[in-house]
């Protein structure tokens, strides 16, 4: 498909957004704390269930906090809705 100039500039392009996505991940893992593939290598089975547990209830946190804001949401845009029900009345 691509040949010469523009198949090596992909391929550069490519290995710096590689580089880049890995970097960005690292620095997201150490921001929240989390542990490396390399040091989960290393726990026991029942640390690594413990970690699973605990990413667990911090995923259900997460969908929790998610079906709380859908719900807020959904009663802003049924007041906007009202709002704009009784200007057209008007």
């Amino acid at each position: 498909m691509y040949t010469g100039k523009r198949k090596v500039y992909l391929e550069e392009w490519y290995q710096t957004l590689l580089i880049e996505i890995n970097e960005i991940h690292e620095d997201l893992r150490v921001e929240k704390n989390l542990p490396s593939v390399e040091e989960l290598k290393n726990l026991t089975v029942e640390q690594l269930m413990k970690e699973v547990s605990e990413m667990k209830k911090t995923l259900m946190a997460y969908q929790t906090k998610c079906e709380e804001q859908a719900i807020v949401i959904e009663k802003m845009m049924k007041q906007v809705v009202k709002r704009h029900e009784r200007v057209k009345k008007i």
